[in-house]
């Protein structure tokens, strides 16, 4: 069971953000079992963005236990800064909301921000609701009242 997550897009440079994994610990790390499998295969993930669509059509929001917030912490301790805090948007299966992880480069924590978007949506008229869920799906990033936490 479960609730998939879908990569719908990055922002700040996710492409440009460097992963340090020989320098991550991977007792913590690899209670993600998507991060341990980037791990092993870490040749083929050398930047942010190319992590971020590994977590493609997988339960990412669906199962956000404590190992994968400490996961999360620790990948992103050993993210190179380069200036910016990239922002990766995921949209959430079964409910009408995008969450955005943005990482902090170098730092212990990462950003979950949340935008619940289904007021937007034109409940009665099925006819273009896929085409307005679109429309707003690919606006969100831009849009201001975004719910902030951060995952310690």
């Amino acid at each position: 069971m479960g609730t998939y997550s879908w990569f719908l897009t990055s922002r700040n440079n996710a492409e440009g953000c460097k992963v340090d994994w020989d320098a991550m610990n991977t007792a913590i790390l690899f209670k993600s079992y998507v991060l341990h499998d980037c791990f092993l295969h870490k040749d083929k993930f050398p930047t942010l963005l190319q992590v971020a669509k590994r977590f493609d059509e997988t339960k990412l929001m669906g199962y956000f236990t404590e190992e994968l917030v400490a996961a999360l912490c620790e990948f992103n301790k050993h993210l190179v800064p380069y200036g910016s805090f990239p922002r990766i948007y995921y949209e959430y299966e079964g409910d009408d909301e995008v969450l955005c992880l943005e990482f902090v480069p170098g730092m212990k924590f990462v950003n979950l921000l949340r935008f619940h978007y289904g007021y937007l949506l034109p409940v009665e008229d099925e006819a273009n609701y896929e085409a307005a869920r679109q429309t707003i799906l690919s606006t969100l990033p831009e849009r201001a009242n975004w719910r902030l936490s951060a995952l310690q």
